[in-house]
């Protein structure tokens, strides 16, 4: 369970689940739990709300719910026969990248990016009042 809860309490994205789970896992924490963090991806705060908008608070409590259990139950599943099988690998044998943050070309053309975006999207954000205030239609010339 504790994997499961880290998951929903952290909601890494999808593309860090794995190397966050290898810090998890050369930390201490047993295998099926590591699985079990990766799983509660389905369950992290802004897609409950998804959840809630599409299916209704009830549904989409009782949805979580069975993600929620089915991580865990999945998690201690897989656990035991790749324990009893010798598929766990060493803790040894993670391997953590040491990572820091550069001011480089990368993070420049990543500022220029963002702030690309924002002027398209507050472009299309006027426009889009623009429309709705005048109803939409064009007047003929």
């Amino acid at each position: 369970m504790v994997g499961a809860l880290i998951g929903v309490a952290t909601f890494v994205c999808s593309v860090g689940n794995v190397p966050f789970g290898t810090v998890l896992w050369a930390n201490g924490l047993p295998f099926g739990a590591v699985l079990s963090y990766i799983y509660a991806d389905l369950i992290v705060p802004p897609i409950m709300d998804a959840y809630r908008e599409y299916y209704g608070l009830q549904f989409a409590g009782v949805l979580s719910g069975m993600i929620f259990a089915t991580a865990v139950i999945t998690g201690v599943v897989t656990h035991f026969p790749f324990m009893g099988l010798g598929f766990i690998p060493p803790r040894s044998s993670a391997q953590i990248a040491e990572v820091g943050i550069e001011l480089d070309y990368k993070a420049v053309l990543n500022v220029l990016a963002t702030i690309l975006f924002a002027g398209l999207y507050y472009l299309h954000r006027s426009e889009a009042s623009t429309e709705s205030q005048s109803g939409g239609a064009q007047a003929a010339d």
